[in-house]
């Protein structure tokens, strides 16, 4: 009777065996079936964001030249730096290569663009006013130096309907750490322009242009 009944165990066994296997199949060939349409969708997905990449450095571009044509900067943005491939090594990370306009008023902040490339181009421009230089020996500001028409001592009023004019969305206002100083902003692309004032105050003492465009793998990178 024992051995009957271990007869029987070991056929309930073996069948169970039998369907776990086919069970282990159907889900291997289901996989496989499945997988080559898992690549594919993953492809149009790399593609896609690649192009829309693509598309938001093309708008950029446009966005550039057309402030370079509409404005009097001292320098032209995306510029590219000229330096020797020796020379380029030695900028990167908190070490910027930099150049001033000879009055002082204009600075420029040389970066990689994309962030990808080896190639440094002009990615950061400040104008300060007379009261508001940083650096350099004070002198008589050109008082051409305009973004879209836009000067230091202007108004910040007058800004938004200006920006708005040439297709940039407000981004933020925000204040300084040490909470003497706004600086409003405006972005197109992956261009931005900011526009500097003392707190509860409208006259403009400092513009900031730049292309944010950080390695997604590095947070925290304007320019």
């Amino acid at each position: 009777m024992q051995f009957r009944k271990w007869g029987k165990m070991r056929k309930k066994v073996k069948i169970l065996i039998v369907a776990a296997l086919l069970l282990s199949l159907a889900a291997l060939l289901a996989y496989m079936i499945k997988e080559p349409e898992m690549i594919a969708e993953d492809c149009t997905a790399a593609m896609k964001l690649e192009k829309e990449r693509m598309l938001t450095y093309a708008r950029t571009e446009e966005a550039v030249k057309e402030l370079n044509e509409n404005s009097i900067l001292g320098m032209e943005l995306l510029s590219f730096s000229g330096l020797s491939e020796k020379d380029a090594r030695r900028y990167g990370g908190d070490y910027l290569y930099t150049i001033h306009s000879e009055d002082w008023h204009v600075e420029g902040v040389f970066f990689m663009y994309p962030y990808d490339s080896q190639e440094h181009r002009l990615t950061g421009i400040a104008i300060y006013s007379q009261e508001h230089l940083l650096i350099g020996t004070p002198t008589e500001a050109n008082e051409d130096y305009n973004v879209f028409g836009i000067r230091i001592g202007d108004d910040l009023s007058s800004v938004q309907a200006v920006m708005a004019e040439y297709g940039y969305e407000y981004d933020e206002t925000v204040e300084s750490y040490r909470g003497d100083k706004t600086t409003t902003s405006y972005n197109k692309g992956k261009l931005f322009i900011s526009f500097r004032t003392e707190i509860n105050a409208y006259e403009i003492i400092s513009i900031f242009i730049g292309i944010s465009d950080p390695d997604p793998a590095m947070e925290g990178v304007i320019y």
